[in-house]
């Protein structure tokens, strides 16, 4: 039985192979605060229709879904392990949605939306927002933001909507990319 050594914040967490399944380890990353290992992605495709979803074969690693609805616009998720488990996927969000893209076409997608109440997007949100960022600043700066530009999609004040559920005190942020009309 092998064992595979991940270090976390100084801890020492022993795996064993029947644990990780047969996972293999592409790379691993080193910081001051912690080690991971990046484990080769066995990249499962089970897209049908207006309906994109990537996984990894270690479903609990990474997972990319995607939507397109009959207006032609693609709402996503992408769901990750936590770092702290010790463990990342080499997919990349950033490949996935360009395969999203392609899957789906260009030319009939007409917007892409963003639905943030945690994660990435929203803490970059509203970091861009404390620095003085405008509203479709703080959007665009987002990493769904930058992906969605780098095909010609924009957005605008009036397309971006902050919300507050007096309920749970919770913000969330919903906004509307769109492709710019030379794009079209």
């Amino acid at each position: 039985m092998k064992l595979f050594i991940l270090s976390f914040f100084a801890m020492t967490h022993l795996l064993t192979s029947q644990a990780l399944g047969a996972l293999s380890c592409q790379r691993v990353f080193r910081s001051s605060k912690a080690s991971f290992q990046v484990l080769t992605a066995e990249k499962i495709n089970l897209s049908q229709g207006n309906t994109f979803i990537v996984r990894d074969k270690h479903e609990e690693l990474f997972e990319f879904q995607a939507t397109l609805n009959d207006r032609g616009v693609v709402s996503f998720s992408v769901f990750m392990a936590e770092p702290a488990i010790g463990i990342r996927s080499s997919l990349s969000g950033r490949l996935l949605f360009d395969e999203m893209i392609s899957y789906f076409g260009l030319k009939n997608i007409r917007g892409i939306r963003g639905n943030w109440i945690e994660g990435t997007n929203y803490d970059h949100f509203f970091q861009a927002r404390q620095n003085g960022a405008s509203l479709t600043q703080a959007a665009l700066s987002t990493w769904t933001g930058q992906q969605a530009s780098r095909y010609g999609f924009t957005t605008d004040d009036s397309q971006v909507e902050v919300s507050h559920d007096r309920m749970t005190h919770q913000e969330s942020v919903k906004v509307i990319f769109y492709l710019r009309e030379e794009e079209r």
